[in-house]
């Protein structure tokens, strides 16, 4: 009896490793999130607005240890080129980005800059951030994909003229390193 109890024993020890989870958790619990991101705002097309796939953006933003992730964003439209600021928080156990973006248009006439608020952009951007497998272990494997909702405002009419474009958001980490001189950090 107790041979074939030992038997047994072995048989289920030896066979409950083959069920052992490999590599991890299948989670991104605590993923290191902490770095510096470029990315691409490119304009999905709608039907009832022909000009809103020739919308492009770019954005580079630092996400930090502690504290909000600020960077600059640039929007080039049918009518205008924005440029500004986009502010958010990486949350590294959801892996998730949710940032806001402003922009306003510069314009160069006669040598000098000067920036309007007749025209305007504000608009959302939410994204994950998801490590992608790949032979080569870069910091470029860490990529950002999500949507943005941008809407741009014409002052100069009277009511005010209103735009609302969809955007897929495309980026990847250039480094791991935090970066330095944050809002929040100062």
């Amino acid at each position: 009896m107790k041979a074939l109890f030992g038997s047994l024993l072995c048989l289920v020890l030896a066979s409950s490793q083959s069920f052992a989870l490999k590599g991890g958790p299948p989670y991104p619990v605590g993923t290191n999130i902490v770095g510096t991101y470029a990315g691409v705002l490119q304009g999905e097309f709608d039907p009832t607005n022909p000009r809103s796939s020739n919308t492009l953006g770019i954005f580079s933003l630092g996400i930090p240890q502690t504290g909000l992730s600020s960077g600059s964003v640039a929007l080039f439209t049918g009518e205008r080129t924005f440029v500004g600021t986009i502010q958010g928080i990486g949350d590294p156990n959801k892996a998730t980005l949710r940032a806001t973006l402003q922009a306003v248009p510069v314009v160069t006439g006669g040598g000098q800059t000067i920036t309007t608020l007749n025209f305007h952009a504000d608009g959302t951007l939410n994204a994950n951030i998801k490590t992608v497998r790949s032979a080569f272990v870069t910091v470029a494997n860490t990529r950002i994909e999500g949507t943005s909702t941008i809407t741009t405002t014409n002052r100069n009419t009277s009511p005010p003229t209103v735009s609302i474009a969809s955007f897929l958001v495309d980026g990847f980490k250039q480094s791991n390193a935090a970066p330095t001189g944050t809002a929040a950090g100062g």
